[in-house]
């Protein structure tokens, strides 16, 4: 896997693993398409269809009834197709289409394997699953189970990397479904509408961040000790981050095992081809004991649980099921008080002010983690959170809401974006000794308006790593990004000690490596607005900071703001006629002075309002 990503090959890796040799979706991924977008493609097709198909059926449900009966139905199938793949279960799904109801009769398989499964997969669903529930069109639902289980479906999910599922859900995620009385529609969620879609977070920025920190606690620790910690994720989606975590534990115990054959307790694992492997009882344990996720999105929050349980099954044989079901034992924990769906920045008293109707509420979804995690939050909190937060700049947010949000941070400053308070609240969650890892924008870098937050992660963390990724870490989007490690094991007096690893990292290599420039802490703090500038060393730092001691900052004499948006029509060379201003650009300015590069805008007073903050 890594080394079909690190060499720049997912498509071909994914069409090798993924696809059956046959099949439409084969076709077009060998002839152009890459073949996850081929399946993206395709579920989003089943989604419309279905979707029209309820609702013509049952002419009462609305969008949000619509988006998550839809997200379920498919969910199913998805989840029924990996367990006949892997001959957990029989091929029920290719047998449904050639027989008639193929609707009533999938429903009645689920309700069948509720029992066995348990988890949230094929738990009754309110709409799907209620008595008043009209069937959709035959033929509708069976072209569906055709094309995910059909003899002509290419998927071959037994292969399927679950970190690649991931990556298909996690931009099918942002979509939702728009119905009125007489249209439906599949539709960009409006923070997601912008810039056309919700980005994965590419698999060796993952890795490393859940090595650093995860990685780090776990190391020469016992399964007891560990099972007594907890790994977080509070901006979930897909689950691409606890996957990863869920991963890291799971080869952890394995190889702790055997290494320490005498620390084997019974149930703990198995044998196979020759090998100790973990039993599906002590995988089971590790990810209710462990893992724990929240998303504000309820359909993120269910592709997680999704996505857990998928990776909980991946090395189970089909004998091992069996025995679980002649026990009457549950194969599938209960996710429900691990992967939650809340608001991890707003919490319940933002009520208490009476700002909000209750349909606000139910979009707010205010929740306060505390009460969420009672257990973990009990023993001190996470061990580690991890993750990438959402970007969305203070502008984007009702007044109400950044106020909200302004009064509950200490690092809150001017227009900041919502990294800034998930970066403040997950320091918050972590028990003394605890770790964080994000990926997040560059602006917290050096941005002067982030002084605040980075005074804040100085005086409770050791800012141990530091990677300027620059861009092309997500395809299409042109934010330049950075990875924050952090512990938090700080001691004031030991200030001086504490220690950066700081640089830069070429994404374009699809690898992350721990930059070898070390610097002290307290070097960054004898600089004005203690930036965390990568491009630091040893050697620079005393003559930067002799500068910096000597001279006035610029904010002392001019406020800095992003001025007036200009497009490139309006600026001439020399001025026929009409109103013109003399234009600096930002090259024009000097380290002693201005240079006026002879430009000029035409400007009357109607252009005021092109202004920013």
């Amino acid at each position: 896997m890594h080394e079909a990503v690190a060499g720049g090959s997912i498509e071909k890796f994914v069409a090798e693993k993924l696809l059956k040799p046959k099949g439409k979706a084969a076709r077009g991924a060998a002839k152009s398409q890459p073949v996850d977008e081929v399946f993206l493609a395709e579920l989003d097709g089943y989604r419309e269809s279905l979707a029209k198909g309820f609702k013509k059926s049952n002419q009462e449900l609305q969008g949000e009834e619509l988006t998550e009966a839809v997200q379920r139905t498919i969910d199913r199938l998805v989840f029924i197709r990996f367990l006949e793949d892997k001959l957990i279960e029989e091929k029920e799904i290719a047998n449904l289409i050639d027989r008639q109801m193929t609707w009533d009769l999938f429903a009645s398989y689920c309700k069948k394997l509720e029992p066995r499964y348990n988890g949230l997969i094929f738990k009754p669903h309110p709409v799907i699953d209620s008595e008043k529930f009209n069937a959709p069109d035959e033929k509708v639902f069976r072209e569906i189970c055709e094309g995910l289980a059909g003899r002509e479906s290419p998927y071959n999910f037994d292969q399927i990397p679950i970190s690649i599922l991931g990556s298909i859900y996690e931009r099918f995620l942002g979509k939702v479904v728009h119905a009125t009385d007489k249209r439906v529609k599949v539709e960009w969620k409006p923070e997601a509408r912008k810039d056309r879609g919700v980005y994965y977070t590419p698999d060796y920025i993952v890795r490393y961040i859940v090595k650093e920190t995860v990685g780090k606690l776990i190391h020469e620790k016992t399964p007891e000790e560990i099972s007594k910690m907890a790994f977080a994720d509070i901006a979930c989606g897909s689950g691409s981050f606890l996957i990863e975590v869920y991963d890291t534990l799971l080869k952890y115990h394995e190889r702790y095992y055997a290494e320490h054959p005498d620390k084997t307790k019974k149930g703990d694992t198995d044998q196979r081809d020759g090998r100790k492997v973990l039993s599906l009882k002590k995988r089971q344990e590790i990810l209710v004991n462990n893992i724990y996720g929240v998303d504000i999105d309820y359909q993120a929050t269910e592709v997680t649980q999704l996505s857990l349980y998928l990776k909980l099954l991946e090395d189970v044989t089909t004998n091992e099921a069996y025995q679980f079901s002649l026990l009457k034992q549950k194969i599938l924990p209960n996710l429900n008080r691990n992967i939650v769906c809340g608001n991890s920045l707003i919490g319940t008293d933002i009520m208490d002010g009476e700002l909000f109707s209750s349909v606000d509420e139910s979009k707010l979804k205010p929740m306060n983690l505390e009460d969420a995690f009672p257990e973990v939050m009990k023993r001190g909190g996470f061990d580690a959170v991890v993750g990438n937060p959402p970007y969305v700049r203070s502008q984007k947010l009702e007044e109400s809401i950044k106020d909200y949000l302004t009064q509950s941070f200490k690092s809150a400053s001017y227009q900041p974006d919502t990294f800034a308070f998930f970066i403040e609240r997950a320091i918050g969650l972590l028990c003394q000794k605890g770790r964080f890892g994000y990926i997040i924008p560059n602006g917290i870098l050096t941005n002067y308006y982030y002084e605040p937050l980075r005074k804040h992660i100085l005086d409770t963390c050791r800012a141990q790593t530091i990677v300027n990724l620059r861009s092309g870490v997500f395809q299409g989007v042109g934010v330049d990004t950075s990875i924050l490690i952090l512990a938090k094991e700080f001691n004031s007096k030991e200030r001086s000690e504490n220690f950066v690893h700081i640089g830069e990292c070429n994404s374009a290599l699809s690898k992350v490596e721990t930059p070898s420039n070390v610097i002290l802490q307290k070097e960054i703090d004898s600089l004005q607005g203690t930036p965390f500038n990568t491009n630091l060393d040893m050697v620079a730092l005393p003559l930067i900071a002799k500068v910096s001691k000597r001279s006035v900052p610029l904010r002392r004499f001019v406020e800095v703001k992003a001025g007036m948006k200009v497009r490139k029509d309006f600026v001439v060379g020399k001025p026929k006629s009409g109103k013109f201003k003399k234009f600096i650009l930002g090259s024009s300015i000097s380290p002693y002075g201005l240079i006026w590069k002879d430009k000029w805008v035409h400007y009357d007073k109607s252009l005021e309002s092109r202004f920013t903050n």
